[in-house]
């Protein structure tokens, strides 16, 4: 077996881990409050990213719940805008050097062969922290059917 069919297994288990854990726990909250309480209104994120989307498939154990699985190409020095996601995130470094700026968690930085989870409504920016060449990562991201795949942060 290749080692990215071993990781994409991996992603699968953890993923589906996480789905039972909202079947049993609820679901997510994706809304963000103002200083007043009041709901903001959501607009979605769309990155600059060169991407290619691999799969959208709901998720008939789980109704109502969906895969996004996408493949990005951060051209070197890329900086991505401010944003969350609308499901749980798992990232598998291809090539290049993946950093994320993370609220509350600071900076961390994977290479080739890495997997990186990130949760639901964490708000990041991601960036190709190589200047001399592109960074390749898939994302797979599981979550709430028809829910964008990114939100604008405020």
């Amino acid at each position: 077996m290749k080692k990215g069919e071993q990781i994409m297994k991996r992603l699968i288990s953890t993923a589906i881990a996480t789905l039972v854990a909202v079947c049993f726990v609820g679901p997510l909250s994706v809304a963000s409050a103002d200083s007043t309480g009041s709901e903001k209104q959501k607009q979605e994120y769309v990155s600059t990213a060169k991407t290619k989307p691999l799969l959208t498939d709901e998720l008939q154990a789980f109704p109502g719940m969906e895969v996004q699985v996408v493949e990005y190409e951060l051209a070197p020095g890329w900086v991505g805008g401010r944003h969350y996601h609308t499901g749980d995130v798992f990232v598998y470094v291809q090539e290049g050097e993946f950093v994320v700026d993370l609220d509350g968690e600071g900076r961390k930085i994977f290479g080739p062969g890495q997997v990186y989870h990130e949760a639901v409504n964490l708000k990041m920016t991601a960036r190709n922290g190589k200047t001399d060449k592109p960074t390749k990562i898939l994302l797979f991201q599981v979550g709430k059917k028809a829910e964008p795949l990114m939100i604008k942060a405020d």
